[in-house]
């Protein structure tokens, strides 16, 4: 599989050894990119930053 954030090929493993991004999202778990889309929907407006709390 290769890592979608950098585009590193993984043989094993849930991060990327490269830049360190999760490469299975666990049940349940919110996605950054779905989190971010739904911040943009929210009416953040242009210029706003969308904070995820972790």
């Amino acid at each position: 599989m290769f890592c979608k954030k950098c585009g590193t090929e993984v043989t094993e493993g849930n991060y990327c050894p490269t830049c360190g991004a999760r490469l299975k999202d666990e049940p349940g778990t919110p996605s950054f990119d779905s989190m971010s889309m739904k911040a943009g929907k929210n009416g953040a407006g242009s210029g706003s930053k969308a904070r995820m709390i972790v």
